[in-house]
Parts: structure tokens; C-alpha cells; sequence
């Protein structure tokens, strides 16, 4: 999509990726060339002989680095710059908050679902030249998506392991087309369709609106995405010297992508006999018609990976990198409804199975599951701005292949017999088409953040 590279310094998803699960700050950087040449002196040079040699002070009761009583310091293996604490208190705790600034893969959508021409150029099917595709044939845009991550963990020096989790969740993104033709209006609005017994015709339409002959109306198509995830991990650190820590973290991933598009209709007679309902000819009152397409992927499965970072002064650099690799939980759901209503909007009669794209052939619930890896890459840069507190800005992509979508399951070849809007319409029919195609293609996430983070 069109914003998405704009924002390509973006978080999404993964886990705090800033090495929180270690103590903060670089490893001691040791002065060049002073300790092997005091350590050279020394071994060559002997006492005075006037000087007897006076035995080693025992060391002061306490912690062996700093001396002070009760105290236990990090090892030099782990980043310094740590100050020394009670030897009861061997965890060291972080939480963290980041406000997310995303962007999402839009949502396919390669069919034309709705299209329109002057009444006076004829009908708006595929073989007019003047029809016109208002709606469908190309990706639907989302807009920038805001969202919160919340993130916290515990380290053990001694054992040199931590734990450490996070959830997010950006608000829902929705994209709305609305189109309406009042009783004096000169355009139609239709939606075209592949008649199942002549499907080389490019000519049939559904009418929605056609102004002054038969009917007028509108049309509504409103879309829907809501994704969120969260992440279980232990941590090690397998590298921490010369300014450089890196750790090898593992753990467990969950993401959940929600999707739903709608499409319904309303067609009012302009002209008496322009409305039909299941058979019947009406010149009073409307149909309405209803069609939904809600698909919904949950990702469970492990993840490996690494995580290094590197330090300035209070600055630092961080790079983030992991694997998941598991089981994606496809579900998809269509149906469709009809119903006649009178002038005043009260349902006169109602068919619970059919609408217009979405009939009795394709209604259905099912599910299946595919094997999917998901690679997630993290880059952080921020400040430590005390010792407890760190200020930190982001960007994060992850790619999942092998997902369904709502506008990969939408069909235009059509039996019209089972439609009960259309005048073709006959009642129990068993129709083969449309059938659910269960099509799934690809979806990405990436984003920024900007969050604070507290050790304790």
C-alpha cells in the first residue's frame, strides 16, 4: 500500500527486542595497554631486601569487587555500570510501554463488486463501454493504525536466564464505500456476475438502481481487520564484552488476524413491477440484500532466534531477529440473506440463507490448518536515561504467508436462479456455483514504536 514504505522505520509486533531481560549498559572497557604493563613490571621487579615482605590484608567481608558488606556485585561477564545490591535480591524485574504506529498489507480484493453507468448508455455489465467500476477490482486501503504493547520480564545473573513476554494490539482498521442513486438521479449501480449457464456472457448484472424505469437504491460495503499477538521467551546471554551483548532467545508466539467484508444492498421500485422477491412481483415497499465474507487466522507455534545489542556512552543499538515456526488455524465464514420490507422499513418477508454473491452453494463454516513460518526482524535505538529508566524508538517487520482473506473467497459466477432478488429466481433449486475457493495469499505488518521501559 501506498503509506506502508513510508513509515519503514515501523514496530508491529515482536517482543521488546532492547535486551531488557539483562542489566543495562555496556561491558567494562578496560584501559589499552595499562594492565599488561603494570602486570609485566611486576613480575620482573623483586622487593628491595630492606623491605621485609609483609603478608596479603585479608579482604573485607562484603562483595569481592566493591568491598561492601552484604553486597554482591555482577559478574564482569554481564554489562556493568550495574550498582551492587542486597545479596537476598538476585532478580532483576523490567516492564515496559510502547505506543505502536502501523501499517498493514491491504486487503485483496481482485473482483469488481460494484459498478454504475448513465442511464441513458444502458446497463453497467463487463461488455458496456461506458461502465464504469466503482468499487472492487484492486486492494482495499487501510489507513495508519495506532496500538499499545506492553512488555515485562525477569533475569537471574546467577543463572544466566530470563523470562520475558509481551502483548500488543493496534485498533481495528475500517474501510467504508457507500454509493446511493435517489428516484430522480440519472446513474445505475449494479453488480456484475458470471451467469453459471452462459459464462462467456460479460453482460449480466444484479440491478441495484436504475432510475426512472425500474428501481433506486444504493449500496454499502464496509471492510474490516483486526490484528493483535503476544510472545512468551527465555532469554540467555551467550556474548557480552567489548560493548556487545548478544543473547539467544526462544520461546512462544500467538497472532491473531481478524477479517469481515460486507456487502448489502437496498433497491426501492421507481415504477411498479421493478422489485421481485423470491418469484414475485411487488410495486410497493424495497429488498435488501446481505452478504458476508469473515475470515480469521490464529498462529500458534515455537520461535528461536537472537538478539544482539550495542552501546554508545547512554546510548544504544539493538537488532532483533526470530523464527516462528507452527500451526495456522484457518477459518472462513459466508452467508448471505434477502428480505422485503414495506415502505415504513417493516420486514414483510425474509429468506435467511441467500443474498446475492453469497448463496446456498457457498454458505458455509469451515476451517483447516497448514504449517507456516513467520519471520519477525526488530531494529531499536534509544537512551538510557538513568539507570532504571530507558526511552527507546523502533521499527519492526514481520511477513506470514499462507493466510485467507475475505476478498480471495468472493465468487462472481453465479447460478441466478438462486438469487432471490432476481426475476430468474426459482425456489429449491440445487446450484453448484458459487462455490467457496478457500484462496489465501499473503499479509505483513510493520510499524513504529516509541516506548519507555523501567528496571527494578
Amino acid at each position: 500500500m501506498r503509506r506502508a514504505f513510508l513509515g519503514s522505520i515501523a514496530v508491529c509486533l515482536a517482543g521488546a527486542g532492547i535486551s531488557l531481560a539483562q542489566p543495562w549498559g555496556p561491558p567494562p572497557q578496560p584501559q589499552p595497554g595499562t594492565a599488561s604493563v603494570a602486570a609485566a613490571r611486576a613480575a620482573t621487579e623483586l622487593p628491595p631486601a630492606s623491605v621485609a615482605a609483609s603478608p596479603p590484608a585479608p579482604h573485607p567481608s562484603g562483595c569481592a569487587t566493591c568491598g561492601q558488606h552484604g553486597m554482591i556485585c555482577w559478574p564482569e561477564t554481564y554489562p556493568p555500570q550495574i550498582p551492587c545490591r542486597d545479596e537476598g535480591l538476585t532478580l532483576y524485574a523490567w516492564a515496559s510501554i510502547e505506543q505502536l504506529v502501523w501499517w498493514i498489507k491491504d486487503s485483496p480484493l481482485s473482483v469488481p463488486l460494484v459498478t454504475s453507468t448513465n442511464t441513458a448508455d444502458g446497463f453497467p455489465g463487463f461488455a458496456n463501454p461506458n461502465t464504469v467500476v466503482l468499487y472492487g477490482g484492486r486492494d482495499i486501503d487501510y489507513d495508519t493504525a495506532y496500538g499499545l504493547k506492553l512488555a515485562c520480564g525477569v533475569f537471574d545473573p546467577k543463572l544466566n536466564l530470563g523470562l520475558e513476554g509481551s502483548v500488543f494490539r493496534i485498533e481495528d482498521q475500517v474501510a467504508r464505500f457507500s454509493h446511493h442513486v435517489d428516484p430522480l438521479g440519472t446513474q445505475s449501480l449494479g453488480i456484475p456476475y458470471f451467469d453459471a449457464f452462459d459464462p462467456a456472457e460479460v453482460n449480466n448484472v444484479f440491478l441495484i438502481a436504475f432510475p426512472d424505469e425500474l428501481s433506486y437504491g444504493g449500496v454499502n460495503v464496509t471492510t474490516s481487520a483486526r490484528f493483535w499477538g503476544a510472545e512468551g521467551n527465555v532469554a540467555t546471554t551467550i556474548y557480552a564484552n567489548d560493548g556487545w551483548v548478544i543473547d539467544l532467545v526462544g520461546g512462544f508466539r500467538y497472532f491473531d488476524l481478524k477479517e469481515s467484508l460486507r456487502l448489502s444492498t437496498a433497491s426501492f421500485p421507481a415504477n411498479p413491477g421493478a422489485v421481485f422477491f423470491e418469484g414475485s412481483i411487488y410495486d410497493r415497499g424495497g429488498v435488501l440484500t446481505r452478504d458476508d465474507f469473515d475470515t480469521q487466522n490464529r498462529f500458534y507455534g515455537g520461535q528461536i532466534g537472537f538478539r544482539t545489542e550495542t552501546y554508545l556512552g547512554r546510548f544504544f543499538g539493538s537488532f532483533k531477529a526470530m523464527c516462528a515456526v507452527g500451526a495456522n488455524h484457518q477459518y472462513v465464514s459466508i452467508r448471505g440473506s434477502s428480505t422485503r420490507v414495506s415502505n415504513t422499513g417493516r420486514v414483510l418477508d425474509y429468506n435467511a440463507t441467500t443474498g446475492i454473491l453469497a448463496g446456498p452453494s457457498n454458505s458455509i463454516r469451515i476451517s483447516q490448518d497448514t504449517a507456516t513460518v513467520i519471520p519477525v526482524f526488530e531494529v531499536t535505538v534509544g537512551c538510557d536515561i538513568t539507570s532504571w529508566l530507558r526511552a527507546y524508538a523502533g521499527y519492526t517487520f514481520l511477513y506470514w504467508g499462507n493466510v485467507t482473506r475475505p476478498g480471495d473467497q468472493i465468487q462472481l459466477l453465479i447460478d441466478p436462479r438462486t438469487v432471490p432478488t432476481n426475476p430468474s429466481y426459482v425456489g429449491g433449486v440445487r446450484a453448484d456455483v458459487p462455490r467457496n475457493p478457500f484462496d489465501r495469499s499473503d499479509f505483513w505488518a510493520q510499524g513504529l514504536s516509541f516506548g519507555l521501559a523501567a528496571r527494578f
